[in-house]
């Protein structure tokens, strides 16, 4: 592992380079962290120019993503059972017709088919970049993603090139990511923060930007920005629409303007220049719109959703490029539309009146295909609709065994109904916050639980044991009559170790063995943890005026 600052234009070489080199160069993974505004999406999007052998992610959202990069081998794939998961994960996109009833799949088989897909493609045609932006935003759901794709990469050895950016210098998920290539001969990880500009590094931003310019404009730039490439960006815009920047055969002049006549902050300067990327026409539902929307929208959505005939459309979009403020991709065939930073979004919600803001909201939620932003674009708006839309992204969660979007949707449907007797939803959500490994939140859904469903229990006992409360793992299961489940014995045997009862477990062990459907990987490492502490303590003896716990008779030694 090695973590350095370095500037833009050297990471972008070195990124370049590396794919330059060609399949006996990978797999690599880099990770480049860095504030808001440094250039992260800017180094992304040249590092990846011009290259079709991608698939690009703005999180969250890494499953559709890569199911949609993925949508030819996956549509001819023999595994029919996880049709109804791709079609689940992007409903936008055709898929071929299930025969005969769906199946349940696990987790790890959609992940090993997507993964699997992803190496071949890479093999098949010499390499593949998997480049992932803002993940600071990312879900449990896209790590666990993220991380089954570089571990296959380096289990199959494919030539893949992942290339994360994100807010967080050292985020602890890359701690995986680490292991997985210390046990992989020829994967390398490499960590990078970018740093402001400097002299240099300014200057090819005025040529990447402009071109050719008076040649006191990047130092007059770097003064006033502080090398950060988001104000030096918009200052750009600002200067250009106020006329301080004019183009002259060629060359781009510059009159550098008095400095009170200059936004204080880049927060006033982004809203100086919301303001004057409007013209008070149709073509502000394209903005506002740009800047409700969670994910890039589709050119043909845009014109469906405003009152501009495609002529119009495409002169608005290239004048907002010419700008700064839009950046236009392709994706799976399909040109989409962003704004070119998350701030400048933030600004235009912040500008927009409640009624333009509901409108807007009902727009996107009549084009969305996808049904996670129709049902979060339905809750913001407070849209009637809300709790349908919620309900079926639920079951679209559900399918693709999303536990983050689960616990989301199942929390938000609760929302709508406090004080409601909504059992299943009280699971999904348990259950969904047990996996992310938030164990107080689970602990308090389950709880509200009656009845005895073995699951719900289980996920109940585990969340007690991750937040040390083993007397109350043991009192939840002694609410059950007997004999215990094999799987609830095991983690009886468990609490039983962590409160240091040791002549209490191993008849419990001993009777586990014997039981078909128990699993004997959790028996035995119970059994090896026994053996440990047993070590540690031998002089340990049964508590006073308790007995052994086996199937058939009761911690009180009552039989069963």
């Amino acid at each position: 592992m090695d973590h350095s600052e370095v500037q833009f234009e050297a990471l972008k070489m070195a990124l370049q380079r590396t794919w330059q080199d060609g399949p006996g160069a990978l797999p690599q993974f880099w990770y480049v962290g860095a504030p808001s505004g440094l250039g992260k999406s800017h180094l992304l999007r040249a590092v990846r120019e011009a290259e079709h052998r991608q698939v690009a992610v703005t999180l969250p959202g890494m499953l559709p993503a890569l199911t949609g990069a993925l949508h030819e081998p996956l549509s001819a794939g023999r595994q029919a059972a996880l049709v109804p998961v791709w079609r689940a994960a992007r409903p936008d996109l055709n898929w071929p017709a299930l025969a005969g009833a769906p199946r349940d799949v696990s987790e790890s088989e959609v992940l090993d088919a997507l993964t699997g897909t992803l190496c071949r493609a890479a093999q098949a045609q010499g390499g593949w970049m998997l480049i992932v932006d803002e993940a600071e935003r990312a879900t449990p759901d896209d790590l666990r993603v993220l991380q089954a794709c570089w571990r296959a990469v380096c289990l199959h050895g494919a030539p893949v090139l992942v290339i994360v950016a994100g807010q967080d210098p050292q985020p602890d998920w890359l701690r995986d990511i680490h292991l997985t290539a210390s046990l992989t001969p020829g994967a390398a990880v490499h960590v990078r923060s970018l740093a402001p500009l400097d002299g240099p590094g300014m200057q090819a931003f005025v040529r990447a930007s402009l071109g050719p310019a008076d040649a006191q404009y990047p130092d007059w730039l770097l003064g006033r920005s502080g090398g950060h490439p988001l104000w030096a960006a918009q200052l750009t815009g600002h200067l250009r629409a106020g006329g301080a920047l004019r183009p002259e055969a060629g060359v781009w002049t510059f009159t550098p303007p008095p400095l009170d006549t200059l936004p204080g902050s880049l927060e006033a300067l982004l809203r100086s220049r919301w303001t004057a990327l409007r013209t008070g026409d149709a073509g502000d539902d394209v903005l506002d719109l740009l800047a409700l929307a969670q994910a890039p929208v589709p050119l043909a959505d845009l014109q469906a959703m405003t009152s501009l005939d495609q002529d119009a459309l495409r002169r608005l979009i290239a004048r907002l490029q010419g700008q700064g403020a839009v950046h236009a991709a392709l994706a799976s065939g399909t040109v989409t539309l962003s704004l070119t930073h998350p701030s400048l979004g933030e600004v235009g919600r912040q500008a927009l009146l409640p009624g333009q803001e509901a409108r807007l909201l009902g727009l996107l939620i009549t084009r969305s295909a996808d049904p996670h932003l129709r049902a979060r674009y339905a809750r913001q708006a407070a849209h009637p609709d809300a709790g349908a839309l919620t309900a079926t992204a639920l079951e679209a969660a559900r399918l693709v065994q999303a536990p983050a979007l689960i616990a989301e949707h199942a929390g938000a449907l609760l929302a709508m109904e406090p004080g409601g007797d909504h059992p299943a939803l009280l699971k999904d959500l348990g259950l969904a916050q047990a996996r992310l490994g938030a164990h107080r939140d689970a602990a308090q859904s389950l709880a509200q639980l009656g009845g005895q469903d073995a699951e719900v229990t289980e996920a109940h006992v585990n969340a007690l044991m991750n937040l040390g409360e083993y007397q109350a793992g043991l009192d939840l299961l002694d609410g059950w009559p007997a004999p215990l489940p094999a799987a609830l014995e095991v983690r009886r045997a468990r609490l039983y170790l962590h409160l240091g009862r040791m002549d209490d477990v191993l008849p419990i062990l001993d009777a586990l063995l014997t039981l078909p459907e128990v699993n004997l990987t959790q028996v035995h490492l119970a059994r090896a943890h026994h053996a440990l502490l047993a070590h540690d303590a031998p002089g340990s003896r049964r508590r006073p005026g308790r007995r052994c716990s086996t199937p058939g008779t009761t911690p009180s030694g009552r039989t069963r």
